[in-house]
């Protein structure tokens, strides 16, 4: 898991064992600091314990190695590009099944 997120985790002793993607995070989220140099983090990284808020951001993201955005399947059988630029909003409405949500999305 030295990469993680570029897909999910599976086997070995500290990986996950299940898909963890989600649409919490932008696509493609990568943590904007380290921990060294998180003062001034919104929500607050005073400790490890705090800054696995944002490791688990890019845990949890959608992604790829593809440079400005990610390849979807889509439940209608369709392989889609997704620009990391999407609107958050409009990717959680894609992201849901059955949530009543209305999204405008020109791939």
């Amino acid at each position: 898991m030295g990469q993680y997120g570029y897909w999910t985790g599976s086997g070995g002793n500290l990986a996950l064992g299940d898909v963890t993607l989600s649409s919490h995070a932008p696509i493609n989220y990568v943590v904007p600091f380290s921990f060294a140099d998180r003062a001034g983090a919104s929500p607050p990284a005073n400790s490890s314990s705090d800054f696995r808020y944002y490791a688990d951001l890019r845990l949890c993201a959608f992604g790829s190695n593809h440079p400005g955005g990610a390849v979807f399947a889509m439940t209608d059988g369709s392989v889609q590009f997704i620009n990391d630029e999407i609107p958050l909003e409009v990717l959680r409405a894609l992201s849901t099944r059955d949530g009543g949500e209305i999204a405008d999305f020109s791939p």
